[in-house]
């Protein structure tokens, strides 16, 4: 993968950003194959939310243009990071500390575990085919020609379908469908990203089967923008809560006179 390491420095900040993405989905079928992530005992449904969701953002960071702050970036990496506990199977082992190193933007680490997650394929021809690919999708990034990314599947041999199957096996018809059809349409970011990144937490702590019923449920529905916002402000007398107000809704709005005082409890709406 050395090849692949020089050129990405050839990648702008939105164009890594991409590429980043699409190394994470890329390596993702080689979690299958193992009779429905039995690695995982217990903790399935948890962790395939981590690396579900830790893509996701990886797709949100690509569609903004921007790096996301430290901050979020870790919290986003841990719950991946947790994932990789007690998993010695590999290459799964190898995939989801693929996924982590992408997360916290460590692009260099991220490739040598992708590298470590070939090494275990039966074909021994998938690493330089992989890395063929990978090369493509920086040309193809470096060309803005995304219409030009490999969809093709086979490289993966039995593992793609083994990959969806186990998907659709835990109850993730949701997921298998929408890296399915992510493949097939050349990795275009689909409109329910929004959607996904911004779940509660609660709906989250269900888990990937149950959140991707949440989600199916919510493609059905009309969805409509509400522009408005609920503000309560306290505070100690004179502190300027009436004045706060006055300006958050005209920054031209005169000020009350030093020595006035709201009486009581003012109600308002605009």
């Amino acid at each position: 993968m050395d090849n692949v390491e020089k050129r990405i420095n050839d990648l702008s900040v939105k164009e890594l950003n991409h590429f980043t993405w699409l190394c994470g989905v890329r390596i993702l079928p080689f979690l299958g194959g193992h009779n429905e992530f039995s690695y995982w005992g217990d903790k399935v449904q948890t962790h395939l939310n981590s690396v579900f969701f830790a893509l996701d953002k990886l797709a949100s960071f690509s569609k903004e243009h921007s790096f996301e702050s430290i901050n979020n970036k870790d919290a986003i990496a841990k719950p991946v990071f947790d994932a990789t506990r007690n998993v010695y199977v590999k290459p799964p082992n190898s995939v989801i500390k693929a996924i982590y190193h992408l997360v916290i933007d460590d692009v260099v680490s991220a490739i040598s575990f992708v590298n470590s997650a070939l090494s275990h394929h039966s074909d021994k021809s998938v690493e330089d085919k992989f890395q063929k690919i990978m090369l493509s999708d920086i040309e193809a990034l470096l060309n803005n020609d995304k219409k030009t990314l490999c969809n093709d599947t086979t490289i993966y041999g039995e593992l793609w379908e083994s990959f969806i199957n186990d998907l659709k096996k835990v109850g993730c018809d949701y997921w298998a469908e929408l890296y399915a059809n992510l493949f097939e349409n050349r990795f275009e970011i689909d409109d329910e990203l929004d959607t996904r990144i911004v779940v509660s937490d609660e709906h989250k702590a269900e888990g990937a089967a149950d959140l991707g019923e949440y989600l199916k449920e919510r493609q059905g529905m009309d969805t409509q923008s509400i522009d408005e916002v609920r503000i309560i402000i306290i505070g100690q007398a004179a502190a300027g809560k009436t004045s706060l107000a006055r300006r958050l809704l005209d920054a031209d709005e005169k000020m009350p006179d030093a020595n006035s005082c709201t009486l009581g409890i003012r109600l308002g709406y605009t």
